[in-house]
C-alpha cells in the first residue's frame, strides 16, 4: 500500500533509516554521465510524517555520486551518516548538518569507484569498504583525538 512518494534529482541508489530517529531516513543518489563521465550524486535527510503521509526534505546536499550510506553511533550521544562515493572517499556527516563532512579520505586507490561499507562496532569502529577493482579496505574511526581514519 503506497504510503508517500518523492521524486530525487537522480536515482537513489541507497537508502537507511535513522536508528536514532525512526522519522527520519537518509538517501544517496548516483547518475553517471557517459557523455561527460562525471558520476553526480547528492544525501538527502528526509522526515516521513506518517500521520500525514508525506515526505518532506530536511536537508539536501550536491556531492558525488552516492553509493553506499550508513548511519553509525559511536557514542549514546553521536550519531552520524558515513557515506561511499564514486570517487572512491568515505566521509561522515554530522545527522544536523549535511553541507560539509567532519571527515572526507580517501580509501581506494587512483578514485577508484568506493561501492560498499560495512561497519564494526565493539571497542573500536572499524568500516570496510569495497571497490570496483574488487578491494577491500579497512579503516578505523579514532575518536580519541578528534575524528580521523587510518588505514590497514
Amino acid at each position: 500500500m503506497l504510503q508517500a512518494n518523492f521524486l530525487t534529482d537522480c536515482p537513489p541508489d541507497s537508502i537507511e533509516w535513522c536508528p536514532v530517529r525512526q522519522d527520519i531516513f537518509a538517501c544517496g543518489t548516483y547518475l553517471y554521465n557517459p557523455e561527460t563521465t562525471t558520476r553526480a550524486g547528492s544525501i538527502y535527510l528526509f522526515q516521513y510524517n506518517s500521520t500525514t503521509k508525506t515526505i518532506d526534505t530536511i536537508q539536501h546536499q550536491t556531492t558525488d555520486g552516492i553509493l553506499d550510506l550508513k548511519w553509525i553511533q559511536c557514542s549514546s550521544d553521536s550519531t552520524f551518516l558515513s557515506t561511499v562515493t564514486a570517487l572512491g572517499q568515505l566521509s561522515l556527516y554530522s545527522l544536523n548538518d549535511l553541507t560539509k563532512p567532519i571527515i572526507c579520505e580517501n580509501v581506494t586507490n587512483d578514485q577508484t569507484i568506493a561501492l560498499a561499507q560495512s561497519w564494526l562496532h565493539l571497542t573500536n569502529n572499524y568500516v570496510v569498504v569495497s571497490d570496483h577493482h574488487g578491494y577491500l579496505t579497512i579503516c578505523e574511526l579514532d575518536n580519541t583525538n578528534g575524528l580521523r581514519f587510518s588505514q590497514s
